[in-house]
């Protein structure tokens, strides 16, 4: 009977100090992002998708194709870059409030990382049926 007594208090035990954590977490500031409050913090900068970066989407997008079809599909860099220019221009008319994130960031940075590795897989893959 002792155990269940000693088991009661622990469970009790642990249950006090849950709500005692809740009600040091209720006590605090509360956060507002980009509020006026004293726990206010600013946001991390975004990521922007500029021109640059859709150059960039573009070239990959295009290397792929010109591996399945042919090189005159590549895109050479000045065309990448104009279309890159026009397209962020467009986007900056109709979606000027458009926000990225860092999953955006993910994606470019592993589209950088594998998607020239994909390409040269394609191509050898292309060289070896045609031997």
């Amino acid at each position: 009977m002792s155990d269940e007594i000693k088991t009661e208090e622990t469970a009790a035990n642990t249950e006090q100090k849950t709500y005692d954590s809740l009600d040091r977490f209720a006590a605090e500031s509360e956060y507002i992002p980009n509020g006026e409050g004293a726990q206010a913090r600013p946001e991390p900068e975004q990521p922007q998708l500029g021109g640059e970066e859709i150059a960039f989407i573009l070239e990959i997008g295009f290397g792929v194709v010109a591996s399945r079809r042919g090189d005159h599909w590549k895109l050479k860099s000045e065309e990448a870059a104009q279309l890159g220019t026009a397209t962020d221009k467009v986007l900056q008319k109709y979606l000027p409030d458009l926000q990225t994130g860092p999953e955006v960031a993910l994606v470019l940075t592993a589209a950088m990382v594998m998607l020239p590795r994909i390409m040269t897989d394609q191509q050898l893959a292309a060289e070896q049926e045609e031997a």
